[in-house]
């Protein structure tokens, strides 16, 4: 079974939006990240910060 990261990570923002939520937890990638600044731009999201978790 072939999964799609992006997608993925696109219905669990939908997902949020939908049931209100103001935070999501979601695994960080340089794409997801590049993703959020564009929503950002364009006044999809607020706002959103990444962070890394240590091993």
């Amino acid at each position: 079974m072939v999964t799609d990261p992006l997608a993925d990570f696109l219905t669990q923002l939908r997902n949020a939006s939908t049931a209100g939520l103001k935070k999501i937890k979601a695994k960080h990638s340089r794409m997801r990240g590049d993703v959020l600044s564009i929503l950002k731009k364009e006044g999809f999201i607020e706002d959103f910060e990444l962070k890394k978790e240590g091993k």
